[in-house]
């Protein structure tokens, strides 16, 4: 999953990177107005991507990796001041994750009035696997931002969707990412791997994921009425898994559509680029 960096009026032209496992995509991309024309697109070996990227400049990453942190941890309605909070978050995932160093931020959710605690989403990486990734940048002067998939994916999505509370769902080879949306702000977020050979298999495992995070987070955020499931990626192009999702959600469904301000890709190569292609 690729991803344009959206970076205002700051600079006209940048580079674009999805840095996987052992490959990465760099697509070259120029801001005209308020449409982005990518010039070039180009899949690249991880060992041969510093030499690829010499002399590039302004650099927007998009790292993937297999295993995130996305947990839900919960503070005292009392506690307000954010070093305190931060450090009650900090204690909790080192108890969770003994063994690791971890990179991440957190946000408030949405708060009921009978709540006496208030909740926080916290997302987070392997700070090791994550730096180690970053390592493939050697010049790394023209990082302007790095990311993970999800937070490009809900740029892209903030972005074509005017709804105040939706899911968006991207599928990728065996990958799916799905995030939950309230008024622009993540409130969930779930990734995981479907490995299947079967198609017919893979597709009935793919509406059945879906359906059960579209449950669950409307069976733990009542007071939000989501009103759209937009589908981005392989989903965008099956209708038969379109179809079942409706069927099972009741919710309207729509396919992520940025070919409107992002030129120079084919209709389908969009959704192919579509996490490289955007991201704030």
């Amino acid at each position: 999953m690729c991803n344009i960096y959206l970076v205002g009026d700051l600079m006209s032209k940048f580079c674009a990177i999805d840095i996987q496992n052992s490959n990465a995509v760099v697509l070259d991309v120029e801001k005209k107005g308020k449409v982005y024309l990518v010039s070039q697109h180009v899949s690249v070996e991880i060992d041969k991507l510093p030499q690829f990227i010499k002399n590039k400049k302004n650099l927007f990453l998009n790292i993937e990796q297999d295993e995130v942190i996305d947990e839900k941890i919960s503070v005292e309605s009392v506690i307000t001041n954010d070093n305190v909070i931060k450090s009650i978050i900090l204690r909790k995932l080192r108890e969770s994750n003994p063994q690791k160093q971890l990179l991440f931020n957190y946000h408030q959710l949405p708060k009921s009035q009978n709540d006496d605690k208030s909740s926080y989403q916290v997302h987070g990486v392997d700070a090791e696997k994550y730096l180690d990734s970053l390592s493939a940048i050697k010049n790394s002067i023209e990082i302007k931002s790095a990311t993970i998939g999800k937070f490009s994916l809900l740029a892209l999505s903030n972005e074509c969707i005017k709804e105040e509370s939706y899911f968006s769902i991207h599928a990728q080879t065996n990958k799916l990412t799905m995030i939950a949306v309230h008024k622009n702000s993540l409130i969930y977020s779930r990734v995981t791997t479907i490995n299947m050979s079967d198609v017919g298999m893979k597709e009935t495992k793919l509406v059945e994921q879906i359906a059960q995070t579209i449950a669950y987070v409307q069976q733990n955020f009542r007071d939000i009425k989501f009103s759209v499931v937009a589908l981005s990626g392989s989903l965008a192009i099956d209708d038969v898994i379109i179809d079942h999702i409706y069927m099972m959600s009741q919710l309207r469904v729509t396919v992520l559509y940025p070919n409107t301000f992002i030129k120079g890709l084919k209709a389908e190569e969009a959704h192919s680029f579509i996490s490289v292609s955007y991201t704030h």
